[in-house]
């Protein structure tokens, strides 16, 4: 049987992470800033992909969910915790960017 819920909820994902992998606000040139990779490549690989795939992730787990692929495993909500993982790694580096812009010390202690 499938989930018609989880289906659409899995589209919606899935759009929310094409259109921010296609329109990533941190490119855009602002107030005389430079555009472009403009951090350490690992920061800047977790701040351009890491929202997108997080939501691609949960997309997957709803996908999953939503088949009978699921019946009896527990892939779907492994899926949703990656997605969560990839998640709260991107806001990580995402709040340290911007202490690190503002001149703030990066550590969450300091």
């Amino acid at each position: 049987m499938i989930n018609s819920h989880a289906t659409l909820f899995g589209l919606a994902s899935l759009g929310i992470a094409i259109v921010y992998a296609v329109v990533w606000p941190g490119w855009k040139e602002r107030k005389g800033e430079r555009t472009g990779p403009d951090r350490p490549l690992a920061s800047y690989i977790i701040l351009r992909w890491f929202h997108s795939l997080a939501w691609i992730l949960i997309a997957l787990s709803l996908f999953v969910r939503a088949s009978s692929l699921s019946a009896g495993t527990r892939s779907p909500n492994i899926l949703a915790l990656s997605g969560l993982a990839v998640y709260v790694v991107y806001i990580a580096a995402f709040l340290r960017g911007r202490h690190r812009k503002r001149g703030r010390p990066t550590s969450l202690t300091g």
